[in-house]
């Protein structure tokens, strides 16, 4: 990323811009397929790390709380555009309503590519060794992270997925079932800042490691979501501990640098797994739940045993980052 931000920002903009409208004109799903799956996949990568690692750079006293707080943005999005898209699909067509939605991300783009300006990093000291990202998994600490962090994505969002279908099969009020995505990233936004918060006091991993915890027992409490009280209570935990999750490991794997230099390339490389496991997560849960398709226990224990192996994981890795830094605030 170094002294290529604005090429990569400007980049993705661009191009998740033309997904989207290209999204609007999909007639097969091969097209759909391209454009959204491919193509705005690309684009929001290009997007998310540099964002998150640009502030990374800026901020050191307070750098959780400002990575959160950044990502509350998709928070305040999950609740913005399924309403927005609900809304214009019951006035207009599925074409014009995504090229409406693709209006407001290309406003969007427009400002945080003018507003967003990535820090030149400090010099290194004299005879510092070049940054070798593959040496980075030699590690315990670092492998031991981006492992953990691989089996809790594996499992996070298959709740994001199905909830809606999960409400609508155990008859749940069709109003809270469609709207429990945008109750429960409303929930996350608060998951996102006062956790990180709290990280900047103590640690990253420390506040990492019980919330992660949480949201894997937090899972199990879907077996109870069969009422509008129940839907309402879980999504609203969930939203919460979830959105922990996803603002605390970018902190967590930049509190592994021992140089400005190497946020990037530290927070980057765990992504690509962490990625991988998220994409690969729901598709083995969709698999799942045509052996439950009434009760969803396999789904539900398939996430929530995956998110509790990857907590566990992470506890060794708070371990050895703590013998590593010689404190506890880690």
């Amino acid at each position: 990323m170094q002294g290529y931000f604005q090429y990569i920002m400007g980049g993705g903009s661009v191009l998740l811009v033309f997904c989207l409208f290209m999204v609007s004109l999909c007639k097969q799903f091969w097209q759909t397929i391209l454009a959204q799956g491919f193509g705005m996949g690309i684009a929001m990568g290009f997007m998310f790390l540099p964002s998150i690692s640009v502030l990374s750079q800026n901020w050191k006293r307070r750098r959780a709380f400002a990575m959160g707080f950044a990502v509350t943005g998709s928070s305040i999005g999950g609740v913005i555009f399924p309403i927005m898209i609900n809304s214009l699909l019951a006035k207009k067509a599925f074409g014009e309503a995504i090229r409406d939605t693709a209006y407001l991300v290309l406003g969007c783009s427009v400002a945080i590519n003018l507003l967003m300006r990535a820090s030149p990093p400090p010099p290194k000291p004299p005879g510092a060794a070049k940054v070798q990202p593959l040496k980075f998994f030699r590690e315990p600490r670092f492998t031991l992270a981006t492992t953990g962090a691989l089996f809790v994505a594996m499992g996070l969002f298959v709740p994001l997925f199905y909830i809606q279908y999960f409400l609508t099969i155990k008859g749940v009020d069709p109003t809270i079932t469609t709207y429990s995505l945008a109750i429960l990233n409303a929930a996350s936004v608060f998951g996102r800042t006062i956790p990180n918060a709290i990280a900047d006091r103590v640690g990253p991993f420390n506040v990492l490691l019980p919330t992660v915890t949480l949201s894997g027992a937090c899972v199990f409490i879907m077996f109870f979501a069969s009422s509008s009280a129940g839907a309402i209570v879980f999504v609203l935990l969930y939203g919460f501990l979830s959105g922990a999750y996803v603002s605390l490991v970018g902190p967590a794997f930049a509190s592994t640098a021992t140089h400005p230099s190497e946020i990037g390339v530290r927070m980057g490389l765990p992504f690509v797994f962490i990625g991988a496991a998220a994409l690969i997560g729901s598709p083995i849960a969709g698999q799942l739940v045509n052996r439950t398709p009434t009760t969803f226990t396999a789904p539900v224990v398939f996430a929530g045993c995956s998110m509790l192996f990857g907590a566990s994981v992470l506890l060794f890795a708070r371990r050895a980052q703590a013998k590593v830094k010689g404190s506890r605030r880690i």
